[in-house]
């Protein structure tokens, strides 16, 4: 079965547009037959873990750093597993996943995102999906550019941006992009 890593701000609540698209994401991917991973902390985590459980079937494997304190795993993780810290916790996340999705977040999520970016980028991982989705994504390639980076096109082979909020388009988009997974 393949997996596919979810990453997302933590602080989104249960009333937020990307709480409920989230939700939809991880029943989505249960639904298809994926096993989802993510942080196992509340927020998107907590809404994609959710939404996955929905499927009697599903397996959500909750990746957590065992000694954060301010960290509480969240009820809807079918497993967990303990990491060291929340660096050690990405590696073993992207390493064990056959795909990524990346939701709106803070800092946590972007890192996520380029540390998974360029691990496709230089090889590091084979060529595995890299999903950005939400209108926030339309801009990536200016703000990289307004900080002085250089891609070159195969940099964006590995990213899909699904640039709407609306879930029906999401989800439809995130079929076709997974296709190959």
């Amino acid at each position: 079965m393949q997996s596919i890593a979810v990453f997302g701000g933590s602080y989104y609540s249960e009333n937020a547009p990307e709480f409920q698209l989230a939700e939809k994401i991880g029943a989505f991917l249960a639904k298809n037959g994926f096993v989802l991973i993510n942080g196992g902390n509340g927020g998107l985590m907590l809404a994609s873990a959710k939404g996955a459980r929905g499927v009697k079937t599903s397996q959500v494997i909750g990746y957590v750093p065992e000694h954060e304190k301010q960290f509480s795993p969240n009820e809807f993780c079918t497993s967990m597993v303990k990491c060291p810290d929340r660096f050690e916790r990405l590696i073993m996340m992207i390493h064990r996943s056959d795909g990524f999705i990346i939701l709106p977040g803070g800092i946590g999520t972007l890192s996520e995102f380029f540390t998974t970016w360029d691990a496709a980028r230089t090889k590091t991982i084979g060529a595995k999906p890299i999903i950005l989705i939400g209108e926030i994504w339309k801009n990536l390639s200016l703000i990289i550019s307004l900080l002085g980076g250089y891609l070159i096109k195969d940099d964006w082979k590995f990213l899909t941006v699904i640039n709407s909020n609306d879930p029906e388009i999401v989800l439809k988009k995130l079929k076709t992009a997974l296709l190959g997974c």
